[in-house]
């Protein structure tokens, strides 16, 4: 019964095997990279899949195939590298004065704080910046 058993386990276990070997994309060589296919499927906004395009050479626009699921052969969505320009400002906050409630306020405008310019016994200026 044991025999039986064990041989049973051990004759699966190659078949496993054989089965993993056989289902693996295939390379020439060992360390090779298969082919990348990928396929995404996202449930819902909250599943977006970052895409990191530092590395694309952009001297011609990025082309990008929107397919939604179906095959699609003219749904090309076109993109490019845009530079972000910034506005910069200063403000001036009195010794005093609750800094905080003055950065919540630019803050609400769209300003960010990014540093200050000068420290005095009478003012704080502080540097903001925000998208044009």
């Amino acid at each position: 019964m044991n025999k039986t058993v064990i041989v049973g386990a051990s004759a699966f276990a190659v078949m496993l095997g054989a089965a993993t070997t056989i289902g693996a994309p295939q390379t020439k060589y060992p360390g090779e990279m298969t082919e990348p296919r990928v396929i995404v499927r996202n449930h819902g906004r909250s599943e977006a899949v970052p895409v990191d395009v530092r590395d694309v050479n952009l001297e011609k626009p990025l082309r990008v195939h929107v397919t939604n699921g179906e095959p699609a052969e003219g749904d090309v969505l076109q993109a490019r590298a845009a530079r972000q320009l910034w506005e910069y400002e200063t403000a001036v906050v009195p010794a005093g004065r609750d800094l905080a409630s003055v950065l919540n306020a630019r803050g609400a405008a769209g300003w960010e704080a990014v540093g200050t310019t000068s420290v005095s016994s009478e003012s704080v200026t502080i540097l903001l910046k925000r998208p044009r």
